[in-house]
């Protein structure tokens, strides 16, 4: 498996970059959801600077094992997942997956990364997988189930959260 990972516009985030990035973002990554999609892609030595082998769950062999993934199919092949748990109000597995994505949106470039970053979590995070979705020619529309709300109590309807919030489509 490759030790860097190319990013959208040619330029390469190394595994220093991303030891660096999991570093950085250990205080507010309590849970390990973005670090350990980041760690996906180091070398066992360069996971070893940050988990032990205990915490890596896996051996050294099973390690070097692991598929090479596709950034641009992982993310899509998750929004399903993602829509799911936003449109059924699940709080914390909603915003799971914004983690997730977070994660490898930072992989993926930094345009995609801060545009991300740039929308407030609310609505169990749609309005973060609308800019995701459509980052990726994914139609969002189709996933939602046109229900916003802060919980699970109050919904409004799509329509009118979108067009009082951000406008005509």
């Amino acid at each position: 498996m490759a030790n860097n990972v190319e990013l959208v516009d040619g330029t390469m985030r190394t595994e220093r970059d991303i030891i660096n990035r999991v570093k950085d973002i250990a205080e507010d990554d309590f849970f390990k959801w973005q670090s350990n999609d980041l760690l996906y892609y180091v070398s066992w030595d360069c996971l070893l600077e940050v988990r032990d082998e205990k915490e890596a769950k896996a051996t050294q062999a099973e390690w070097a094992e692991r598929p090479a993934q596709n950034l641009k199919d992982e993310i899509i092949e998750y929004l399903p997942f993602a829509w799911d748990k936003a449109n059924n109000c699940r709080g914390i597995s909603s915003s799971r997956s914004i983690e997730h994505l977070l994660a490898w949106a930072w992989l993926h470039s930094d345009a995609l990364y801060e545009g991300l970053t740039n929308v407030e979590y609310e609505f169990y995070g749609k309005p973060q997988l609308v800019f995701i979705s459509e980052a990726f020619n994914v139609d969002w529309k189709e996933l939602d189930n046109g229900q916003w709300g802060n919980d699970e109590g109050f919904q409004s309807n799509r329509d009118e959260v979108w067009v009082k919030d951000w406008g005509d489509e």
